[in-house]
């Protein structure tokens, strides 16, 4: 079946969330999510109705077999003024992206600091730290990583100044994976702080390994000796990486019920 969206108005993305709900609801979640190669977490956000990224909702309709795209009418058909007007908005916001240089690429080893954008709001009270669109693998394979900032978090100063935290030298990301259950619910969120790379056994990292990244538990079971190990059973540890990077420990979890 094949479905033209002109544009990825508001009606549009909630037939496409339709469609994804009828086809979890068909298929199970977690395989939906396997097929469609879309992380369990962006699309548990598309079934709630929260904002998604304009890859995601490619991502789901290229999977469903579903167009999103924005231009002018096909065949000469006519539009309604709102809807040509939504056109001619997105093909201009498309053209000025364009025309915008691309972002720096972060560095090898670490995430690019991220202080609060300019212009943001910040209390008195709250200091803001960033979100990146970064899935963290707890499980055999490392993700694919996508370090856009995606937006901000507010945490209480007193807490980040108890925990000796840096707002800019921190970012939140998500959990894919159940190898760190139940310590770590898959979908869940992390706050990691790129400041402590110096590995401490029993302690929680996020580390580059096999060209993505990968949420483990260091433990040093001998002097130099070195292991990755999950918090659930079912995942036998493995040995550390020659080539592995710590990104930052995770010092901070929260997830949606």
């Amino acid at each position: 079946m094949t479905q033209a969206t002109r544009n990825p108005t508001r009606r549009g993305i909630e037939r496409l969330r339709e469609e994804v709900r009828r086809r979890v609801a068909a298929e199970g979640l977690r395989p939906f999510a396997a097929r469609t190669a879309i992380p369990v977490g962006r699309v548990r956000g598309l079934l709630a109705g929260r904002a998604a990224l304009s890859s995601t909702l490619e991502a789901a309709a290229a999977a469903l077999g579903l167009e999103i795209d924005v231009g002018p009418p096909r065949g000469g058909a006519s539009l309604p003024a709102d809807t040509a007007q939504a056109d001619r908005t997105h093909a201009l916001l498309r053209e000025i992206l364009s025309r915008l240089p691309p972002p720096p690429l972060p560095a090898a080893n670490a995430l690019e600091d991220a202080a609060a954008p300019a212009g943001a709001i910040e209390f008195p009270d709250a200091r803001l730290v960033a979100v990146r669109e970064l899935a963290a693998a707890a499980g055999g394979g490392a993700a694919d990583m996508d370090e856009t900032v995606t937006g901000y978090v507010g945490f209480r100063r007193n807490w980040l100044e108890r925990h000796a935290l840096d707002p800019a030298q921190c970012s939140v990301i998500g959990v894919m994976g159940e190898s760190m259950e139940p310590t770590l619910p898959e979908g869940c969120s992390i706050l990691v702080d790129h400041r402590r790379r110096q590995r401490r056994s029993g302690r929680i990292y996020a580390v580059r390994a096999g060209g993505g990244l990968v949420v483990k538990r260091a433990v040093e079971a001998a002097a130099g000796v070195w292991s990755m190990v999950s918090d659930h059973p079912s995942w036998p540890p493995a040995p550390w990486p020659a080539d592995a990077a710590v990104v930052g420990e995770v010092m901070w979890m929260a997830r949606t019920l």
